[in-house]
């Protein structure tokens, strides 16, 4: 697009001012040439070489209305009938011989009986010209009839039409009253009227005198504005950067050409789309948004996919649209507020005002008033986290867990856990009010993910305390997409290209295989094997769960006979009731590792403390700070099953 560009390119081909000069030269010599050969008869009509007159009429009829059907007998069988107009010049008015047309015929055209109205278009042939025209007196009956293929055709409506009001010879468009038929005594019927637009030219100096002005006029004007452009140029930098005429004198062109006025009120930077949108633009039209799909240049029109609505089958609709019904969905970032401090491609400003309309952001700089698309407004302070939109919040989450991807393939485990900490800082930030059911889905999605990711960088690490506060905040969440599966959240995690098995068995098994393994680490074989049971149940298939269950199993069986021979047999619970004896038993709660905090930079405890005076590892601002982000991912989830439900 024209307002994309960033530097001037040398054209062939000639400026807006010397192509106008060579016209305005053209005119000139023309008619020269026309007073010198001119010669006209004594109505004053144009004579050729042999003599007769040149004058030519032009009769376009464009529709009638209210007009008397009455006698027409197919139209009380269908509804609607058809007529054809007819105009006839008189014989007087138009020189002799063959090839003067003196009557012609427009195509049918149909009716319809209770409107009484009917029109040509503009494809039909409904101009009838009528060239060798002598006199500035001439006139022309024009018939409207039905052809009836039984009877004879059935008069609808007649008028007279002259050129007495065409000797300016400038097209005129005009409704005339259609009559009776001839001899008609009584006027009580109404025949309705006629919209005809008509030319009549038989003077060439005056046309082209007239022309001769008209680019004289117009080479002043460019003439003008080039002297204003050269006083603006250097204000907006024009010999590097498009100069700030966007507008409805520069959208008519196809190539802007500098010349044009600087007027901040009409002509503004990127307010004007000059080319077609591209194909794959989100636009606003008056049906709603959409896509575009292409724009066919021979009707202007673009082909829009359009989002459905709620409830239909069909996902998406296509329309046909007119060129002005289509606008660019812009959207306008609630942080570019009156008096903020932006930069833009022409130097530092303060935000003035946003409009409505369009979006476009009125920045106040040095030297005057700018017009900008939102696009091209920047904070000067960089944007901070609280001021984005929710788009912008998801995307940069989304980014930076695709860096934390990139830093634990290349073994780099503090960059992705830096990364995947930010990208949840991002997503903590989102506003779920306002947030769609497809956004909500992506911050599911993203934030499962870099608690997944953050657990298997931890064990990595050795970090195990972290790893299973990580598992634990992904389980959560699992959680709770599991209790409102049939919502529309998880309905668009599927349209994103998740599976079912994916969200409901894959990534809750694997938690419970991260945060087990974690457990096994520090000493928990019993909800170790508790969370391999459940993975094992999701997973069948993964050898990886039942290799670690198989371990787990053995470790804890090996203990209880540690146990026996320890007591002598006595004093042991029988081995169908070890299992439940334990899970009635308090969870053991292990102290972590020394390692970094999952969610704070608090440093970790002193490997050294004394075990009376150390904090309990769930009590931790590591693990209360990772397990908000779990709250908050089950809030999620639990908004938008209630929203769900109420609708």
């Amino acid at each position: 697009m024209l307002g994309n560009s960033v530097t001037w390119e040398k054209v062939s081909h000639l400026s807006v001012q010397d192509e106008a000069q060579m016209q305005f030269l053209d005119a000139q010599a023309n008619l020269a040439d026309a007073k010198k050969s001119v010669t006209r008869n004594s109505h004053g009509i144009d004579m050729a070489a042999d003599g007769k007159a040149i004058g030519v009429w032009r009769v376009t009829v464009l529709g009638a209305e209210d007009l008397n059907l009455d006698g027409i007998v197919d139209l009380n069988l269908t509804g609607t009938t058809t007529v054809v107009g007819t105009v006839a010049i008189a014989a007087s008015a138009v020189e002799k011989g063959k090839l003067y047309v003196r009557a012609a015929k427009t195509d049918p055209t149909t009716v319809d009986s209770v409107t009484k109205r009917c029109f040509w278009n503009k494809g039909s042939s409904a101009t009838v010209v009528f060239t060798g025209i002598k006199s500035k007196a001439a006139t022309a009956t024009f018939t409207l009839h039905h052809p009836s293929p039984v009877v004879a055709d059935v008069f609808v409506g007649t008028c007279k039409l002259d050129v007495a009001q065409l000797l300016d010879q400038e097209p005129v468009s005009l409704w005339v009253p259609l009559a009776g038929p001839p001899g008609q005594t009584s006027s009580e019927s109404s025949y309705g009227r006629v919209h005809v637009s008509m030319t009549f030219e038989y003077d060439a100096v005056a046309r082209l005198e007239r022309t001769v002005a008209k680019l004289a006029s117009r080479r002043e004007f460019l003439e003008a504005e080039a002297r204003l452009f050269d006083q603006t140029a250097p204000l907006v930098q024009a010999t590097i950067r498009h100069p700030a005429a966007f507008g409805s004198a520069a959208a008519a062109a196809g190539l802007y050409i500098p010349g044009h006025r600087f007027t901040p009120d009409v002509f503004h930077p990127a307010a004007v789309a000059r080319t077609p949108l591209a194909d794959g633009t989100k636009v606003v039209t008056p049906f709603g948004k959409g896509t575009v799909v292409t724009f066919r240049e021979s009707t202007r029109m673009y082909v829009v996919l359009m989002a459905a609505s709620p409830g239909q089958v069909k996902r998406t609709t296509t329309a046909y649209l007119r060129e002005d019904s289509v606008s660019e969905d812009i959207e306008v970032k609630p942080r570019l507020r009156p008096g903020v401090k932006v930069s833009t491609p022409y130097g530092s400003g303060t935000v003035v005002s946003v409009r409505a309309a369009d979006g476009v952001v009125c920045v106040q700089s040095t030297f005057g008033t700018l017009f900008m698309q939102p696009k091209d407004v920047a904070l000067e302070g960089g944007v901070q986290v609280a001021d984005m939109t929710n788009k912008e919040r998801i995307d940069a989450a989304v980014a930076k867990s695709s860096e934390g991807n990139a830093a634990f393939k290349a073994e780099a485990l503090d960059e992705a856990v830096t990364q995947y900490l930010s990208s949840l800082t991002f997503l903590k930030h989102v506003d779920q009010d306002s947030a769609s059911h497809k956004e909500k889905a992506v911050v599911l999605q993203t934030m499962i993910r870099c608690h997944l990711n953050l657990a298997a960088c931890k064990l990595k690490k050795e970090e195990h305390a972290d790893a299973w506060t990580a598992a634990s905040n992904a389980i959560s969440i699992l959680q709770a997409l599991t209790e409102n599966r049939h919502g529309k959240v998880a309905a668009w995690m599927g349209r994103l290209g998740m599976t079912e098995a994916q969200i409901f068995n894959e990534w809750p098994s694997k938690a419970r295989f991260r945060r087990a393994t974690a457990l096994v680490a520090m000493e928990n074989v019993v909800e170790a094997r508790q969370d391999l049971m459940v993975a094992v149940k999701l997973m069948p298939k993964d050898k990886a769960c039942r290799q670690l269950l198989d371990v787990v199993t053995k470790r804890i069986a090996l203990e209880k006979e540690k146990e026996k021979l320890r007591w002598g047999g006595f004093l042991v619970n029988p081995p169908e009731q070890a299992t439940s004896s334990a899970s009635s038993t308090p969870k053991a709660k292990p102290l972590p590792p020394k390692s970094k905090a999952i969610m704070t930079t608090t440093k970790s405890i002193d490997a050294e403390t004394k075990k009376d005076e150390a904090v309990a590892w769930y009590q931790s601002t590591t693990v209360l700070a990772a397990a908000s982000v779990a709250v908050a991912g089950a809030a999620v989830l639990l908004i938008a099953g209630l929203s769900k439900r109420n609708k």
